[in-house]
């Protein structure tokens, strides 16, 4: 079997899983409330009390009114859709496009499954980026889970790159612990001088000073580099200023 008709039969499984996965979801659903109140999917959802006065359209009286479509119920919908339409492309390119966008929309609601799913895929094969990009839209909505996970990884250039990635959305609020999350999760190297030079201009855009001492700590020539890329920042600072 080509390459190109395992990729669709592996999809074609996939498609499968999510749909009994959408099925088994849609059955929860169907519970009286104290059950699925207390299910993954509608662990966030508000409890529908029973309610004597709602009636069906044929008159009938119900005991629950009907549950509005939950946000992880609509994501299951599309997950299936993308993943199912990607089957049917024989263009390996676009086909891979269609699901990483599917895993990344996916990611948006349940982040550990959309790593999950992307593996399946064999998406991380193809590119780092897709792990990379899930792992941070989960740190936004949740550091210390996405960061369990990325520091589960095997040591190697992916854990590195997740590393990164997470230096990246910590710095945005804490600038700090940022630079000492560069400093203890990644090896010594390009990724961390890199992940480093990344923080250390986020840090400056909120705090030049505390920039600046940091970017003083750091050994040889490495010092040299962040202290060039601080002066790049404040003349740009300047020249725009000028320019108001």
């Amino acid at each position: 079997m080509n390459t190109s008709l395992l990729r669709i039969a592996t999809g074609v499984g996939v498609a499968l899983l999510l749909t009994w996965k959408y099925s088994s979801h849609q059955s929860i659903a169907s519970q009286p409330p104290n059950v699925f109140r207390h299910s993954l999917v509608d662990a966030a959802a508000p409890a529908v009390r029973p309610n004597s006065a709602a009636s069906s359209g044929d008159g009938e009286r119900r005991l629950f009114p009907p549950r509005p479509s939950s946000t992880t119920d609509e994501g299951l919908r599309q997950l299936e859709r993308d993943v199912s339409r990607a089957a049917q492309i024989a263009n390996a390119a676009e086909r891979e496009n269609v699901l990483v966008a599917a895993c990344l929309r996916w990611a948006e609601i349940d982040p550990a499954d959309a790593l999950r799913i992307a593996r399946i895929l064999g998406l991380d094969q193809v590119s780092n980026a897709v792990c990379e990009d899930i792992v941070q839209k989960w740190a936004v909505r949740d550091f210390s889970s996405a960061a369990v996970w990325a520091n589960n990884e095997p040591p190697g250039e992916q854990r590195d790159h997740l590393m990164a990635r997470l230096a990246y959305v910590r710095v945005q609020t804490q600038p700090a612990l940022a630079a000492k999350f560069v400093v203890e999760q990644i090896p010594a190297g390009a990724i961390q001088t890199e992940a480093g030079i990344s923080v250390l201009h986020q840090w400056a855009l909120r705090d030049f000073d505390a920039a600046m001492a940091w970017a003083n700590s750091f050994p040889g020539e490495l010092q040299d580099r962040g202290r060039e890329e601080l002066a790049g920042i404040a003349r740009f600072r300047l020249a725009h200023s000028d320019a108001r």
